[in-house]
């Protein structure tokens, strides 16, 4: 049930019993809720400033987030750029040393073939000393620079192989920070997600306090209003108090939503509930839990129809969203006697049985007092 339509139930308690500390306990309790309802405002109030403050917070931190992720990105794609032209170069020094070994390669196969007397000879050969000396520099400047040429290259393919290493260590170390920034950037868009759906969760909750505060100020008008009006008659007791975890059930089905807070998962939020929703099929037979008197049989806005039984010393059962009611207020009942039928009057979840237990108005949880494999109605 919604909280402003328990409000409504609550209302009737208050009017359902006669003159004296009944009324005036009810009245003092709906003062006590209407307390407690401007109090929940209040503190959702501040939990709408500081949500405010956490979401501006979040959203700075996702824009910051989102600004490094966004260099991240670009120094790491420079990287694979510098990176792709690292091994561009390595493969040109690779190409340029391998042409030379190929050029190089069968001088040098025949200078490593000749002997060592053999080249003494060219060198003896000479008709002067002169030319002999002239002979050796040749050899030795034509040897050298060969060599030289050829190492030349393979030390360039080797700067250029350490410097396609160091390229890639950095790439990889930047695509690393890259995608941190990422991660970091999602986690910031995710919690900014997170404050925005618990501040409109937060609004949400504020406004269905509102509202109950608002009914409870006209509950606590009406109430005052009619205790001098309210009917003598008062039921006598029929030791409800002793029926304790002995009462049978009031239909066949089962307990779709028991008793005390309910969390939605949907808006984050929690919600008392003073009863429980029985599941059953539309037309299930209602009976009365105790012996007592019907002191209501009509229409509430979010119960559909409504049914009261007062069974004397403060203690009344609710039956809700009834199809058919087959009794009026002043009846009385006993226990098992047939109340109505189960409907889906005034229902946004189709056809069930809402049942409570109050006691002075207070809401009591259904559970401890029914019997746990008691006979309910067929």
């Amino acid at each position: 049930m919604s909280p402003l339509a328990a409000l409504g139930v609550a209302a009737l308690l208050g009017a359902a019993q006669p003159p004296g500390a009944g009324a005036r306990d009810r009245l003092r309790a709906v003062t006590d809720e209407l307390r407690q309802e401007q109090l929940d405002v209040e503190r959702l109030g501040h939990e709408e400033v500081s949500l405010l403050g956490a979401l501006d917070d979040a959203e700075r931190a996702e824009a910051a987030a989102t600004a490094s992720a966004i260099s991240a990105e670009k120094l790491e794609r420079k990287a694979e750029a510098d990176l792709e032209s690292a091994r561009q170069s390595e493969a040109d020094a690779e190409r340029r040393a391998q042409d030379e070994l190929r050029r190089l390669g069968p001088r040098l196969r025949v200078w490593q073939r000749l002997s060592a007397e053999r080249r003494l000879d060219l060198v003896l050969d000479a008709r002067s000393i002169q030319e002999a000396a002239r002979r050796q520099s040749e050899l030795e400047r034509i040897l050298g620079a060969e060599l030289g040429q050829a190492r030349g290259c393979l030390a360039d393919l080797k700067h250029a192989r350490a410097e396609r290493d160091r390229v890639a260590g950095l790439a990889r170390d930047l695509a690393q920070r890259s995608a941190a920034a990422k991660a970091a950037r999602a986690e910031a868009a995710a919690r900014r997600s997170r404050h925005a759906a618990l501040l409109a969760a937060v609004r949400d909750e504020r406004g269905l306090h509102q509202k109950a505060a608002a009914e409870l100020k006209a509950a606590q008008a009406r109430l005052a209003a009619v205790v001098s009006a309210l009917p003598p008659l008062r039921m006598e007791s029929t030791d409800f108090a002793r029926e304790k975890g002995r009462l049978p059930r009031p239909c066949a089905g089962s307990v779709e939503v028991g008793f005390g807070q309910i969390y939605n998962p949907r808006w984050r939020t929690v919600t008392l509930q003073k009863g429980i929703d029985l599941r059953a099929p539309e037309g299930t037979q209602i009976l009365a839990v105790h012996r007592g008197r019907v002191v209501h049989a009509g229409w509430l806005s979010g119960y559909g129809n409504l049914l009261i039984v007062d069974h004397g010393d403060g203690f009344y059962t609710l039956f809700a969203h009834l199809a058919t009611m087959d009794r009026q207020p002043d009846d009385l009942v006993e226990t098992g006697d047939r109340l109505g039928t189960l409907g889906a009057t005034g229902s946004l979840k189709g056809p069930y049985l809402y049942f409570e237990i109050r006691h002075h108005g207070e809401a009591l949880d259904p559970s401890q007092w029914l019997a746990p494999e008691a006979t309910a109605g067929k």
